[in-house]
């Protein structure tokens, strides 16, 4: 058989054949006439319907058939035989081959699998159940590896365990002698397949999940995971909010490079070898005519579990680049995670540990976690709401829900910190509603951690603090914005905002919006179900409305009477008479409808944004101040259409840093 055909079983028992290039269709295989007859007694069935189908890479002309789920036939087509015939007990479930085409290996119902010689089908070797003797979830896929010449195979396959205690589990289930390793995906396995390296030995495992692709590298001693690049699942958690810097300058892009590079060196977590799934599109000089300037774009991610991405945006190809972690800044991360982290980076991926080193823990199955999925969250306040970005410096200025701020700037050195909350209460506490009053702000770590050159919590200076912005209520951040040039960040939430001098750890200026009567409302728009309860209101409200049914008496004649005689006096008292131009005629019309027009009132309460919520906030160099040219400018913008703006300058007092210069309100009432 040619390389350029494919073949088709159908439910007779024939095969057909259909060469790729003339799109002819053929009879490969007519299974009344070829088969039928040399089956043996012990092997005939009542029907032949092709279930599997498998035409060996390495040999064409050697095809693997099962009908009817059990019955294994393998067949020579340049010779016109039966090389051998097999009766499984339970269903198969898939065929593969090995590197070389000499064994052909199934994968059965029951948990285990089956591989028989490429010149004997009749002769199978059958491993007992690797998580039995409790019944297992069906094998769906097995694979012969070979990684090299002397190394031993490698046997990969998934599903198969236990029914009771892991059915539940999606893995693939890696064995090489006595040692054993069960990759645990967080969604469910698709389809996985080998890849082949130039030497022709197999080099990785592709795994293909519902939610994201995984690469492990097969050549690892410990196989470990290829960091991916192309096919990164930007839903691994939640994206709650993101931006973009079409701009950074050319020596924070470097910087952020750099240390990119170091991070993904220093990270042993992962695979040296490369992503293996290319294009193989080769890309000349011509087309490369993009500025570098271009290139030098950013995409940062915040998601729910309080992490960050930072992506490299100006190439055809997303790279990521950075993963801060801001939950290293809260009690919600363990020690034991830390160490956890510490181990995987050092002793358990060095060359020189033991065998033992490699079971990651000590139960059977032994399960690793591998894949970058994770759609659960340890809490809600953890979950990025706001990010801005200072393209001349580098430094991210994130909000969170629970209130906090956290910022991060680039580092050359090795620091261990420890993170020193700034509080800064947004309205009294007397004041508050019964929903913000019960709010707690996520407890901050204590003890110091240490972190890697890079991206780093931003320090105090001549100390090993670093600092934390806690917003009180501990309601989520509406807006941030950060001025680098002067140590400046602002913060929002429903009550207000807060400018800050981050060397000098003290409030420039705290400005309320809300009014004194609305005070104990607030809060309540934090709820993530607002929307849907909003929704579900209205659909109940809809409901009532087509409940309410005119009241009709008892009497049905009665109740007809009524009706017809309130619908002549209804219409007696909606028409007049009007005279036309022919004095003889007169013609009724009916009366409009008259109601009092009574003015709307808009429920605050009612809506998910309340209007003095702000909704964006903006550093910006403009002059406002008339002949005294260019200043900085923090520009407030709220959901009620208000836009308010304020000069900074280098002032002796605090207080005097920030004048209010503007206060414009839109006709529309939006921004």
């Amino acid at each position: 058989m040619s390389l350029e055909t494919t073949v088709s079983g159908t439910v007779s028992g024939n095969v057909f054949a259909l060469d790729i290039n003339t799109l002819e269709l053929s009879e490969y295989i007519v299974f009344e006439e070829t088969l039928l007859q040399r089956i043996p007694e012990n092997c005939l069935l009542d029907k032949y319907p092709v279930d599997l189908l498998s035409v060996c890479s390495t040999n064409p002309r050697l095809t693997v058939m099962v009908f009817n789920h059990c019955l294994v036939i393998l067949y020579d087509s340049s010779t016109n035989e039966l090389l051998g015939t097999n009766l499984f007990d339970v269903p198969c479930k898939s065929i593969t081959w090995n590197r070389d085409g000499s064994r052909f290996v199934f994968a059965l119902h029951d948990g285990s699998y089956a591989s028989c010689d490429s010149s004997n089908a009749s002769t199978c070797e059958r491993p007992a159940q690797v998580f039995g003797p409790f019944p297992c979830i069906p094998t769906r896929k097995v694979f012969f590896a070979e990684t090299s010449r002397s190394s031993e195979r490698i046997v990969l396959f998934s599903g198969g365990m236990p029914h009771a205690s892991y059915g539940d589990r999606f893995v693939v289930t890696a064995r090489q002698g006595d040692r054993t390793c069960v990759f645990d995906f967080p969604s469910p396995v698709v389809d996985f397949c080998l890849t082949t390296g130039e030497d022709g030995y197999h080099s990785c495992a592709i795994v293909l999940t519902e939610n994201e692709v995984v690469c492990i590298d097969l050549t690892d001693r410990h196989w470990r995971v290829i960091p991916t690049e192309q096919i990164f699942p930007l839903h691994a958690s939640q994206i709650t909010t993101s931006t973009h810097c079409s701009h950074v300058e050319e020596h924070v892009w470097s910087k952020l490079k750099r240390f990119s590079a170091k991070e993904i060196r220093r990270n042993r977590e992962y695979s040296a070898r490369k992503w293996p799934i290319d294009a193989k599109v080769e890309i000349g000089d011509e087309n490369r005519v993009i500025k570098e300037s271009t290139k030098r774009q950013l995409w940062i991610t915040g998601h729910e579990n309080g992490t960050l991405r930072v992506w490299s945006a100006g190439d055809a190809v997303m790279q990521l680049l950075f993963v801060i972690d801001s939950r290293k800044e809260f009690l919600g991360f363990s020690e034991e995670e830390k160490d956890l982290s510490d181990n995987n980076r050092g002793d358990s991926c060095d060359t020189d540990s033991s065998d033992d080193d490699f079971q990651m823990t000590g139960e059977w199955p032994p399960f690793k976690k591998v894949g970058e999925f994770d759609p659960f969250c340890d809490d809600a306040g953890l979950s990025i709401q706001r990010i801005a970005f200072d393209e001349k410096c580098g430094q991210i200025v994130v909000g969170c829900r629970g209130g906090q701020v956290l910022i991060y700037s680039l580092e050359e050195t090795e620091k261990e910190l420890t993170p020193h909350p700034l509080t800064i209460e947004m309205c009294d506490h007397s004041k508050l509603g019964s929903s913000a009053q019960d709010t707690r702000a996520l407890p901050i770590r204590q003890t110091a951690w240490k972190y890697h050159p890079g991206y780093q919590p931003q320090s105090l200076a001549g100390s090993n603090k670093s600092i934390i912005v806690q917003l009180k209520p501990a309601l989520a951040v509406t807006a941030v914005a950060i001025l680098s040039s002067r140590h400046l960040i602002a913060a929002s939430n429903e009550y207000g905002f807060a400018l800050v001098d981050v060397n000098k750890q003290t409030v420039l200026l705290q400005n309320s919006l809300v009014n004194q009567s609305d005070v104990a409302h607030v809060g309540a728009f934090d709820d993530a179900l607002s929307r849907f309860k909003s929704m579900k209101k209205s659909i109940r409200q809809t409901f009532r409305k087509k409940k309410k049914t005119p009241v009709v008496s008892l009497d049905n004649t009665m109740g007809t009477v009524n009706s017809e005689s309130s619908t002549r006096e209804a219409a007696s008292t909606n028409t007049a008479k009007v005279f036309s131009e022919n004095e003889d005629e007169d013609v009724l019309v009916a009366k409009p409808v008259e109601r009092l027009i009574e003015e709307h009132v808009f429920d605050l309460i009612s809506v998910d944004s309340p209007p003095w919520m702000i909704r964006c906030m903006r550093f910006l160099a403009i002059p406002v101040m008339g002949t005294a040219g260019i200043c900085d400018v923090l520009v407030v913008g709220t959901n009620g259409g208000k836009m308010i703006l304020y000069a900074i300058s280098e002032q002796p007092r605090a207080e005097d840093v920030c004048k209010l210069v503007r206060d414009v309100s839109t006709i529309c009432h939006c921004i």
